[in-house]
């Protein structure tokens, strides 16, 4: 093993698995997995625990690990807060420094590709700013169940998840919906008779008040169809496939009902205030990773195109690995094809407290020393007895097949009825929710995408199951208890 190497992973404290805590997975390139990895060092962080040594995570093979210490960090600091009536006050800080965060990386991003090359270093700080804060914002709501039930406010969880979704804010996700269901409800005023894709083109093709409003859509949000840095803007193709699903939605009076508020509400009691903060920028968030992705696809095809490789490639640059390709632009990359190549195929990363970034392959020794301490079966409990324990954020039973999605990949694999399983959903999981028989998750809270969107879908959804990407395979058939947090396995 390198020196070097060894060095920096026992200063992370890689080979002390004790250490550390699972965190669900999902399959994501370098770059995004290695913007997370810096969250600890973010101004926020200083800001809420000057005193605490919080420490930053690490993926390897796509499943993500916490350190344990840190977590315990941040609850501890929680249940004080709540103790002395100070949550609100938490809720500020984050609102106030995400709020000044995220209007500053979208006007940075508003700048032509010249603007965004010479000043590269400064735009991926700032990211890493936002990604502190959207860490947080995680991870807090992430603790509120167990926090709320430790101070006798609910004995089960769907209590909380009943006094929080009354007053969550309004995020993108509701204005896209909002957005299109006006389409649809336009489209069926003046032509109620339309039916599938093939009309809705030709219809809006001939309609100039459709094609302004379908335009609109498209602009506002280009940038709604990629997820961790994958995918491509959305087109017409999208717009019109999008308007057919909600046409049918509004026909049946199936659309997701929105009741947002616009505005943070002071008066809500310190659990809930924090909740509601939480849920709202996790969404508000993933709108800037999305955005930034786009904005900056165009450089990283440029710098794809000098290299002879692939724009998925390029995303497996690490942040310190891309501004030396920007600000250099007559240089070759500073990693070969065959690491590129191994990295898309799997890899850990992690960043030490001063910055350093790793990133391993199946090519390093490291990598199979770590894989091997990590990456390891499902616990034989589960299999023994055959139920999976979670939280029931949306009420409901089923039994069903299941499905699990590590990627974006595997999306076209789904089939309608299927129990979608993944680590954690994102907005570009909402095709699939709206044609799953139930939601399963190994992440989340009662502010998770899952948590929410569930509900508003009528989906019976268990979340924070321990494990459930590695228990769960394609095919079985399991029973949904989501009113109980449990999933039974019937067959494998």
């Amino acid at each position: 093993m390198k020196t070097n190497t060894k060095q920096l992973l026992d200063q992370v404290g890689i080979f002390k698995p004790e250490l550390w805590e699972e965190d669900g997975r999902w399959i994501t390139p370098v770059l995004p997995w290695m913007f997370f990895t810096h969250w600890h060092k973010c101004q926020l962080v200083k800001r809420l625990y000057p005193a605490s040594d919080i420490r930053t995570i690490f993926s390897v093979h796509g499943y993500a690990f916490w350190h344990i210490e840190s977590r315990k960090t941040i609850y501890a600091d929680l249940a004080q807060r709540q103790k002395e009536g100070r949550l609100q006050e938490l809720v500020d800080i984050i609102d106030e420094t995400a709020q000044d965060i995220f209007a500053r990386i979208r006007a940075e991003l508003a700048h032509d590709d010249a603007y965004l090359e010479k000043n590269v270093v400064h735009l991926f700080n700032l990211y890493k700013e936002f990604i502190g804060s959207w860490t947080i914002a995680t991870a807090l709501g992430d603790q509120m169940v167990e926090l709320a039930k430790n101070a006798g406010q609910i004995t089960a969880d769907a209590e909380l998840f009943a006094k929080v979704h009354p007053h969550l804010r309004a995020t993108w996700l509701e204005h896209e919906v909002e957005r299109m269901v006006g389409i649809a409800q336009q489209v069926l005023k003046k032509y109620p008779d339309t039916k599938g894709v093939t009309d809705i083109a030709a219809i809006i093709s001939k309609d100039p008040e459709l094609k302004s409003s379908t335009d609109a859509y498209i602009k506002e949000f280009v940038w709604c169809r990629i997820s961790k840095w994958i995918g491509d803007p959305i087109d017409e193709a999208y717009a019109y496939n999008r308007l057919a699903e909600e046409i049918e939605n509004v026909r049946q009076d199936n659309h997701s009902k929105t009741h947002r508020t616009e505005e943070a509400d002071k008066n809500l009691e310190g659990v809930v205030a924090t909740s509601v903060c939480s849920a709202y920028w996790r969404a508000q968030c993933a709108m800037i990773e999305m955005s930034m992705a786009l904005r900056m696809k165009s450089i990283f095809n440029v710098i794809a195109q000098k290299n002879n490789c692939t724009y998925r490639q390029i995303v497996d640059l690490t942040p310190e690995e891309l501004i030396i390709a920007i600000q250099h632009p007559d240089k070759k990359i500073p990693v070969s094809t065959n690491v590129l190549i191994a990295r898309e195929q799997e890899f850990f990363n992690t960043a030490t407290d001063d910055g350093v970034e790793v990133v391993l392959t199946a090519l390093d020794p490291e990598y199979v020393e770590i894989k091997k301490l990590y990456i390891k079966k499902a616990s034989d409990a589960h299999l023994q007895t055959g139920i999976l324990k979670g939280i029931g954020a949306s009420l409901g039973k089923v039994t069903g097949i299941v499905r699990v999605i590590s990627s974006s990949k595997e999306f076209g694999d789904f089939k309608l009825g299927e129990i979608l399983v993944a680590a954690e959903t994102s907005p570009t999981f909402v095709p699939l929710m709206r044609m799953s028989a139930a939601i399963l998750t190994g992440k989340g809270g009662i502010t998770s995408h899952a948590a929410i969107v569930s509900r508003e879908l009528g989906k019976p959804c268990v979340i924070a199951i321990k494990d459930v990407t590695k228990i769960l395979k394609n095919g079985d058939k399991v029973e949904v208890d989501a009113g109980k947090g449990i999933v039974t396995i019937l067959s494998k």
